[in-house]
């Protein structure tokens, strides 16, 4: 296939409504027309779809386990014979959506079953809908709540009113088909849109979505309350912990009539409805009572959330509260059971997060990078070292005990963990390492130190935490299966040269020495060049997308001022330096030569922008696919140029193989190779 939030604070806050509840259906009835979609077709649903010229893809009406158009695997319908499902034969954007009406004063539910197969190695969730996001790659779905005038594809924050679900980075590649609830009750009186919509750019991603029901009728959900210790009830994105259950019984949860409820404390504003809790059980008191609220992506905002609570008929902040933005939980500890809702303080945070890290050195003082750091207590997490040694936890939860424990093979580490109550910053959690007198083993074969690796080789940074997590327990979940893990290790391996992150970094390098010298880059070339482009940039959060602009407008720019490029080209005229330029992509290059050239000797375009144009036309990207792959292999693992001999051999192969780099063995074997191997003994 081709290679293919800012939410605004009111439409984040209100996505803290959804706790996902079931209520009792038993008094009200699906307002959604062919929710089921047992009618064979999608009649009362609108379908959009956008896709490259020639290639087809939309939402159908399927049944079975395969899809019906590029014949995937995808769940059977969970409820029926029939559901609705996503399929294309290239990168596409899809949509289905119906308007529905949530009449006034009501309390409304949407629930609706989804389930998922993505082909490719993870999800990519820029803050659109485009299938080819400025050129850089998407592949996400999500569900909204629109205004009925919002272009379908629309994500901006004044045409989404609820932000439901998004696929994120680490979720898992295939989901089955799992029931989930919102509540609309916010929306009541108003006419809206329901929108389900995917954009897929990177590979195969096929959604299946079944049973959508619109409820507006309140009703009590109840959970079997245990006997035992740390027993836990849970309502989806809220859930109790009872430290003892001396007498089990039914806990129950009633969303209560807004309407009817008295005013929240002073400075405070309400942001879910309000949910009595009540329980026959008997427990022994504090109650841990916690909301999750992951569309709240604001740090600050979400340390001024509070858990509100009525002990007494008068709604008072929960001065126990403690907001951890890091797992995007809302928790308190209270002694009673009551009217519960999150409400939003304009007065000082909530007790906040903290942050734990650490130096590990050598017995001689050396920084040790590479080793891996676990977290364990109230939550469980793990880093890995940076180059100076240092690791780092932020955003962990205060007030509650942990312990830190260090590893890396062929080393001891003194103490052999440090365990403490987190009051604030602990800044001082290090460890000193004593390398074993018998080393045994290679630091390359841990998953944690590989994955780490690869970050510094293709990307030339750190990693994230939630990366490195990502895709070291990507191989880790293999377990004692070793040609499982194997598998998992080539194709993490490939990963990085594939990522987005490269591709428009490493892979704008190479296309233009290739566009603007007609040669691959060397690798004392590439390196130095690499590290300006990438500089600063981390795919996923934050600005990434503007710093990886303004780094590549400024590299760009820089470019064309080289002796190098200004002997080569400053003497030819407009139409000549197009021409030589695309002469140079090997026919690669299928865009409009004649707009270029126009552009040029209109004043429209300066040349930067032109090379910019060439460099990244997906034609050229596609031809030198294979040709820079290879190249990688030598840069990435080997640290060296390439031999001809060897490079035109897997070369030749992976064209053999029509670029499928496991078939070709190619990234297996360098990775298994005594040369890549002797970097790390």
């Amino acid at each position: 296939m081709k290679k293919f939030i800012r939410f605004s604070l009111k439409a984040a806050l209100l996505l803290a409504l959804s706790v996902f509840l079931w209520p009792s259906q038993a008094q009200a009835q699906c307002t959604v027309t062919n929710g089921d979609f047992e009618t064979t077709t999608l009649a009362g649903w609108t379908v959009s779809s956008r896709t490259l010229t020639g290639y087809t893809s939309n939402w159908y009406n399927y049944t079975g386990t395969v899809t019906p158009l590029s014949a995937h695997s995808i769940s059977a319908p969970p409820q029926g014979s029939r559901a609705a499902v996503t399929d294309q034969t290239n990168a596409s954007t899809q949509v289905m959506y119906q308007d529905v009406t949530i009449p006034a004063g009501a309390s409304a539910t949407l629930s609706f079953y989804i389930y998922y197969n993505n082909t490719h190695v993870g999800f990519v969730t820029p803050n659109s809908l485009d299938y080819a996001v400025n050129g850089n790659a998407n592949q996400q779905f999500r569900v909204d709540v629109i205004t009925t005038t919002a272009n379908i594809e629309s994500v901006a924050a004044g045409d989404v009113l609820l932000p439901l679900y998004q696929t994120k980075v680490g979720d898992p590649l295939v989901k089955g088909p799992t029931l989930v609830s919102y509540d609309l009750s916010s929306l009541a009186g108003q006419t809206v849109r329901i929108r389900f919509a995917e954009a897929v750019g990177l590979n195969f991603f096929l959604i299946g979505i079944d049973s959508v029901c619109l409820t507006t009728t309140r009703g009590t959900i109840t959970r079997p309350t245990a006997t035992g210790t740390n027993v836990q009830n849970n309502f989806g994105d809220l859930a109790l912990n009872f430290p003892t259950v001396a007498t089990a019984g039914t806990t129950s949860l009633l969303q209560l009539d807004a309407a009817a409820q008295t005013a929240p404390p002073t400075g405070d504003t309400f942001l879910s409805p309000a949910f009595d809790i009540s329980t026959t059980a008997v427990f022994t008191p504090p109650v841990n009572v916690c909301f999750t609220l992951p569309a709240i992506t604001n740090a600050t905002t979400f340390q001024h959330l509070r858990v509100l609570h009525k002990p007494a008929g008068v709604w008072v902040d929960e001065p126990t509260s403690v907001a951890n933005f890091s797992s995007k939980q809302l928790c308190a500890k209270v002694t009673s059971l009551s009217p519960f809702a999150v409400g939003q303080s304009s007065g000082a945070p909530t007790s906040s997060a903290a942050t734990i890290n650490g130096t590990i050195t050598t017995s001689d003082g050396a920084p040790l990078a590479g080793t891996t750091v676990n977290l364990s207590g109230a939550s469980s997490r793990k880093a890995i070292t940076d180059t100076n040694g240092n690791y780092r936890f932020e955003n962990v939860e205060a007030a509650d005990f942990y312990s830190v424990t260090a590893s890396r093979s062929n080393y001891r580490f003194s103490p052999s963990s440090r365990s403490f109550s987190v009051l604030g910053n602990v800044t001082d959690a290090s460890f000193s390492a004593t390398r074993d007198s018998a080393v045994g083993g290679n630091d390359i074969d841990s998953s944690d130190y590989f994955v780490r690796q690869h970050y510094l080789d293709f990307l030339g940074r750190e990693p994230d935490e939630s990366g490195f997590n990502f895709w070291s327990d990507q191989i880790l979940s293999c377990g004692g299966d070793v040609a499982c893990a194997d598998r998992r290790r080539t194709n993490v391996s490939a990963s990085y040269f594939l990522s987005i992150e490269f591709q428009q970094t490493g892979g704008l390098v190479d296309g233009l020495y290739r566009a603007s010298f007609d040669r691959r880059p060397t690798y004392a070339e590439f390196l130095p060049d690499a590290a300006v482009v990438v500089r600063e940039v981390v795919v996923g959060p934050g600005n990434w997308a503007q710093q990886l602009e303004a780094n590549k407008q400024a590299f760009i720019t820089a470019w064309v001022t080289r002796p190098a490029f200004r002997a080569a080209y400053d003497n030819l005229g407009n139409d000549a330096f197009v021409d030589t330029l695309i002469n140079h992509t090997e026919g690669g290059f299928n865009g409009d030569r004649a707009a270029l050239v126009s552009g040029l000797n209109n004043n429209s375009l300066t040349r930067a922008a032109v090379l910019r144009q060439i460099v990244e036309n997906e034609g050229f990207v596609r031809a030198k696919s294979n040709q820079m792959f290879v190249m990688m292999e030598y840069f990435g693992y080997l640290r060296r140029d390439p031999d001809e001999s060897g490079y035109q051999f897997w070369l030749n192969k992976l064209n053999q193989f029509g670029g499928n780099f496991e078939l070709a063995e190619m990234v297996k074997s360098f990775i298994v190779s005594s040369e890549y191997r002797d970097r790390f003994r």
